[in-house]
């Protein structure tokens, strides 16, 4: 989006964490907070916010929390047995026992992927401060 704004001789107010930029055709400078409101009022003046969204992660779910799910929002969707298989091979992580466009076989070889890139050693440090 950048290039094409400048390709098109706009400036652009790129925020970014800890910073903000004003960059033009003619070049890019870092904006204090005193000339913010005047470089942002000016007519080809776009503003771009280069946020992240935070990164929320659900707990482990337990077995019975799974079953109970299960029996009320996916009954028609995935078999209790398939649901249990699920469990057996991944715990309680619901994304992947719920994703009913991600086969059985599928979550296993991500999680075989994921313990191939592991360290052991980190493991067993770990395990075993000394």
């Amino acid at each position: 989006m950048l290039v094409e704004l400048l390709k098109q001789d706009k400036s652009v107010l790129l925020e970014c964490k800890g910073f903000t930029l004003f960059i033009s055709s003619k070049g890019s400078f870092e904006v204090k907070k005193s000339d913010y409101s005047g470089l942002a009022s000016l007519p080809d003046t776009w503003y771009i916010i280069d946020g992240r969204c935070k990164k929320f992660y659900m707990p482990i779910w337990s077995e019975d929390e799974i079953v109970d799910c299960h029996n009320w929002l996916y009954d028609e969707k995935i078999t209790q047995e398939s649901i249990k298989k699920r469990f057996d091979v991944c715990g309680g992580v619901a994304r992947w026992i719920f994703d009913t466009n991600m086969s059985l076989e599928e979550i296993k070889t991500i999680i075989q992927s994921a313990t191939i890139v592991i360290d052991p050693r980190i493991i067993v440090i770990k395990a075993n401060p000394s």
